[in-house]
C-alpha cells in the first residue's frame, strides 16, 4: 500500500464522519438552495441554530514508512539508512566469550536480524524499496577487488621467492661450488634413479636425500642448502670435498652419473614427495612410526590354557577364582561348537592386573578369552579375542598371532601394516608356553583413544555409528559359525535414514535382501546397542588402527570386491559366473554393474548396481567408474574389475593380495594397451586396484573423479581400461604386471570359454594352483593382438554413426 492509497482512505473516512464538509455535499449545496427558494414559505418559521463548520482533519501519516530515504547502502556494512551493526558475545556453550555480529534498527525497534538478506527484506517491507540488486553488485565488486589483491600479492610473493631462491643458490655456489648429478650421488645417504619419459623420449632424474625427500632439479638442492646456510646450519652439511673425490667413474676414468646410467627404472620406486609436503603430513598426524623403543616389558600379561591347569597351579599364577574360569571356558567352548567350530578348539585366558601399573587400562582391556582360529598364520596358531555378552560369544579385532615378517608374537589387528598393542619376542611355537615377558606399547604423549566395541544383539544384525577417520568400515561381529560373522556396520557420521549409495549385503549364509543396508546412511534404533559398560578403552598410541570384520575362514581378512561389468540383458552370463567361480566369493564381495537383480534370483549376497551407463562400447568406461566409486565408498581394500565372460580363481587372488599392503597405491594388470604414461593397461585379464590407488583417484570426490574419468575416456576412444590407466598415471599410481615385477601369481582372469580346455588337457591342477590364462602365459601375443583388434574396431566405428557401433559390434572381451 502506497502513500496515495493511505491518503485516499483517510479522505473517505473523513467524508463519512463529516458529510457537510465533503466534496459531494458542497456540490449539492446550490441545487438544494434553489429548490428551497422555489418552495412556498412555511407558515411557521423555525429558528435553526447555526454551528461553525469543523475544519477538515489532516490525514494521519503511515507508521511503517518513513517520509524520506536515500536509497543507498553503506559501502562498508552494506546496511541501508537507519540500520546498524551490534556486537554480541556467547554466554554459554563451547564458544563462551566469542563475539558475533547482528543487525538492528538505530532506534532499537523491531527484531534483530542475523544476515544482510534479512535486513534488506525488512527494509523492503517497511519502505517498499528493494536494494537487493545494489547489495549483490557491491558485494561482487568487493569480492572481485579482494581476489585481485590476492592475485597481486601472490605474484609478488612468487617473485620474492624466486629472487630469494636465486640468492640462496648464489650464496651456496660461492662457498661450495655448483652441484652436479655425479656429486649428488656421491653424497653420504643420497641416492637417485632415472625414468624414461614416453612423451619426450628423455630421461628424468630423481634424487633422494637421507630423509626420503625427492629432488628433481639440482638448483632446488642448491637452494635448500643455501637456505640452511642462512639459518646457520652448515654443521649439518655433508663433506662436499670428500664427495668430489669419491665420484663414480667408468672404465676410462670419466665421472658418470649412476642415477642416469645404471639406475634406470620404468616407474619410480619411491613416492615422489615435494620437500614442503612433509610438514603438512606431520601436522595431520596421519602416521607414526613405532619401533621397539616404544614398548615396555610387563609381567602382568600372560596366556594360560586353564582347561589343563590344576587349582593349585592357577593360584600360583594369581588367576582369580580358578574353578569359575574353567566353567566359563567350558561354556564358551560349547557355544563355539554349537556354531560349527571343532570340538578341539583351544581357548586361552589372558591374565590382567588389579594394580595401578603402567598401562593397566590397556592390559585389562586385552585380558580375557582368546579362541584358536581354524587357520594358521605363518605356520603357527592364531587366536582371536572373544567375550560373552548376553550369553553370546562376541569377537573383537584383537588377535594374538605370529608375525613372520618381524619374527615375534603380536597382539593387535591381524596385519603387519600396523604396530601391535603388545609384542613378545619369544620363539616358542605355542604362545601359552612362552617364558619371555610381553612388552606393552606406550608413548609419552597422550595417545588417541581406541575402543573395542562389543555388540549385544536381539535380532539378526545391528548397526552402530562409530567415528573412525573418513570412510565407512565394517564393525565387530557376533560369532555365528566357523564360516561367517553377523556383521554390524560402522559409519563416520550419524546421518538420517537414506537410500543413497551402493547396497552392501552382510556376509553369511543367512544374508538376504532384507539384510542389505546402504552406505549413504542407516537407521539405528535406540536399543540396538547396549552401551552400558560394554566398552573397554584402549590406547593405541598413534598407530593407525581400524576396526575390521574378520571372517573365520580364509586366513587374514582381505576385503576384496569382485566387480563384474555386464549388460542388462546378459543374465545368463551372470548366472554362469555365480554358479561357477563366483560361488567361492564370500557374500557381500561380488558386485554386478549394469544390471539390477533379476526376478526370482535365488542366489543371495550379491551387490547389484543398474547404473545409467549405456550397454555399448562407450559405456565400458562409465561402468568402470561406477565400480571403482562403489568400492571406494564401501571401504574395500582391493577391487578386481572383470568382464561377464571372465573366469577368475577368487581364492588364489585373495591369498596373493593378503601379502600386499592395500594402503600402497598400485594397479595390477596387463600393461601395453593404449596411450598411457603408466605403460598402458589391457583389461581383458582383469584390473586390480588397491585401496591406496582408490584414495588417490577417487578420494578427491566422486564428482571430480567422474569428470576426470570421462575426460580421459574421451581422449582414448572410450576404452575403460586405458581410461583407468590414464587417471592412475595422472595421480602417480604405478601399474604393475603381476608375476613380472614381484612374486604375485594368480592375478589374471581368463575367458570363460577357455577354462574348459584346461580341464580337457589335464591342467586342472595348474589351473587351481595358479589360475592362469593364455593371456598370462603369452602376454606379449595377447597385447599385440588386443591392440590390433582395438585399431580395427576404431576404424569400423568411424564408418558408422557417432553414437557407437551397432549391436552386432558391441565390444566383448574375447580370447586370442
Amino acid at each position: 500500500m502506497t502513500g496515495e492509497d493511505v491518503e485516499q482512505l483517510t479522505q473517505q473516512s473523513m467524508a463519512i464522519r463529516n458529510p457537510e464538509n465533503s466534496k459531494s455535499a458542497k456540490a449539492k449545496a446550490p441545487k438544494a438552495k434553489a429548490k428551497a427558494e422555489a418552495a412556498p414559505k412555511a407558515a411557521v418559521k423555525v429558528k435553526v441554530k447555526e454551528e461553525p463548520a469543523k475544519p477538515p482533519s489532516e490525514p494521519k501519516p503511515s507508521k511503517k514508512r518513513p517520509k524520506t530515504t536515500n536509497g543507498k547502502l553503506d559501502p562498508d556494512t552494506y546496511l541501508p539508512a537507519g540500520w546498524e551493526t551490534v556486537e554480541k558475545a556467547y554466554k554459554t556453550g563451547g564458544s563462551v566469550g566469542k563475539t558475533y555480529i547482528r543487525f538492528q534498527k538505530v532506534n532499537g525497534g523491531g527484531a534483530i536480524c542475523c544476515t544482510i538478506n534479512q535486513v534488506l527484506k525488512r527494509h523492503l517491507e517497511d519502505t517498499g524499496e528493494d536494494l537487493t540488486a545494489q547489495y549483490l553488485e557491491m558485494r561482487d565488486k568487493k569480492e572481485h577487488e579482494k581476489a585481485q589483491r590476492r592475485r597481486e600479492e601472490s605474484e609478488k610473493n612468487k617473485e620474492m621467492k624466486k629472487q630469494k631462491r636465486e640468492e640462496y643458490i648464489e650464496n651456496f655456489r660461492a662457498v661450495y661450488g655448483a652441484l652436479t648429478g655425479p656429486l649428488v650421488m656421491a653424497l653420504p645417504g643420497w641416492s637417485g634413479e632415472a625414468k624414461h619419459q614416453v612423451n619426450c623420449g628423455q630421461l628424468c632424474s630423481s634424487y633422494y636425500d637421507p630423509e626420503g625427500r625427492s629432488w628433481k632439479l639440482l638448483k632446488d638442492i642448491e637452494a635448500h642448502f643455501g637456505m640452511l646456510m642462512e639459518q646457520g646450519k652448515q654443521d649439518t652439511f655433508p663433506d662436499f670435498d670428500a664427495a668430489r673425490d669419491s665420484q663414480a667413474t667408468d672404465e676410462n676414468g670419466r665421472v658418470i652419473n649412476i642415477a642416469r646410467q645404471q639406475n634406470q627404472v620404468e616407474a619410480w620406486t619411491r613416492e615422489q614427495k615435494k620437500p614442503g609436503e612433509e610438514k603438512l603430513r606431520r601436522r595431520k598426524k596421519e602416521l607414526k612410526m613405532v619401533d621397539y623403543g616404544h614398548y615396555r616389558e610387563t609381567s602382568h600379561m600372560k596366556l594360560f590354557d586353564v582347561s589343563k591347569m590344576t587349582e593349585k597351579a592357577m593360584e600360583q599364577e594369581r588367576l582369580p577364582d580358578g574353578p569359575t574360569l574353567q566353567k566359563e571356558a567350558q561354556k564358551l567352548l560349547q557355544l563355539l561348537i554349537q556354531r560349527g567350530f571343532p570340538e578341539t578348539t583351544q581357548i586361552l585366558y589372558m591374565r590382567g592386573t588389579f594394580k595401578k601399573a603402567a598401562g593397566s587400562k590397556l592390559i585389562n582391556a586385552m585380558a580375557g578369552w582368546y579362541f584358536r582360529k581354524p587357520f594358521e598364520v605363518a605356520d603357527r596358531s592364531c587366536y582371536q579375542r572373544v567375550r560373552l555378552i548376553g550369553g553370546r560369544p562376541v569377537c573383537s579385532d584383537a588377535h594374538v598371532f605370529w608375525s613372520g615378517h618381524y619374527s615375534l608374537w603380536k597382539l593387535g589387528a591381524l596385519t603387519d601394516d600396523k604396530a601391535g598393542m603388545a609384542i613378545c619376542q619369544g620363539q616358542h611355537k605355542d604362545v601359552q608356553k612362552l617364558t619371555e615377558h610381553w612388552k606393552l606399547y606406550e608413548v609419552a604423549a597422550k595417545p588417541p583413544s581406541y575402543r573395542l566395541s562389543w555388540f549385544q544383539s536381539t535380532r539378526s544384525c545391528r548397526f552402530r555409528s562409530v567415528k573412525l577417520q573418513a570412510r565407512t568400515r565394517l564393525a565387530l561381529s557376533e560369532v555365528v559359525n566357523d564360516l561367517d560373522f553377523m556383521v554390524g556396520g560402522e559409519a563416520l557420521q550419524e546421518q538420517p535414514t537414506t537410500n543413497s549409495g551402493p547396497p552392501v549385503v552382510l556376509p553369511g549364509p543367512r544374508a538376504s535382501a532384507s539384510t542389505a543396508f546402504h552406505m549413504g546412511g542407516y537407521h539405528r534404533a535406540q536399543d540396538d546397542v547396549d552401551q552400558a559398560d560394554d566398552e573397554d578403552e584402549v590406547s593405541q598410541g598413534g598407530n593407525e588402527v581400524e576396526s575390521t570384520a574378520e571372517f573365520l575362514s580364509g586366513g587374514p581378512d582381505v576385503r576384496v570386491l569382485f566387480s563384474i561389468q555386464t549388460a542388462a540383458h546378459n543374465v545368463a552370463a551372470i548366472r554362469a559366473a555365480a554358479e561357477t567361480w563366483a560361488s567361492a566369493v564370500p557374500p557381500g564381495q561380488l558386485q554386478v554393474i549394469g544390471m539390477s537383480q533379476p526376478k526370482h534370483w535365488e542366489m543371495q549376497g550379491m551387490l547389484w548396481d543398474k547404473s545409467d551407463c549405456p550397454d555399448t562400447h562407450s559405456g565400458g568406461a562409465c561402468k568402470d567408474f561406477t565400480a571403482l566409486s562403489n568400492a571406494w565408498q564401501s571401504g574395500f581394500d582391493w577391487v578386481v574389475l572383470l568382464g561377464s565372460d571372465n573366469y577368475a580363481m577368487a581364492k588364489n587372488i585373495k591369498a596373493a593380495l593378503a601379502s600386499r599392503s592395500p594402503s600402497t597405491a598400485e594397479v595390477l594388470g596387463i600393461r601395453g594397451c593404449g596411450k598411457c604414461k603408466a605403460g598402458g593397461l589391457c583389461g581383458g585379464g582383469g584390473q586390480i586396484f588397491s585401496r591406496g590407488a582408490l584414495e588417490k583417484m577417487v578420494g578427491q570426490g566422486k564428482e571430480s573423479y567422474m569428470r576426470e574419468s570421462m575426460k580421459e575416456a574421451n581422449a582414448c576412444g572410450m576404452w575403460g581400461d586405458v581410461s583407468n590407466c590414464r587417471v592412475a598415471a595422472a595421480h602417480h599410481v604405478p601399474v604393475h604386471v603381476p608375476g613380472q615385477i614381484d612374486e604375485i601369481r594368480a592375478l589374471h582372469a581368463m575367458v570363460a570359454s577357455n577354462h574348459e580346455s584346461f580341464f580337457e588337457s589335464g591342467s586342472i591342477q595348474s589351473l587351481q594352483a595358479q589360475g592362469l590364462s593364455r593371456w598370462y602365459v603369452r602376454r606379449d601375443r595377447y597385447v599385440a593382438e588386443e591392440q590390433a583388434r582395438r585399431q580395427r574396431e576404431l576404424e569400423m566405428r568411424r564408418t558408422h554413426s557417432p553414437e557407437g557401433p551397432p549391436k552386432s559390434m558391441t565390444v566383448r572381451r574375447e580370447s586370442f
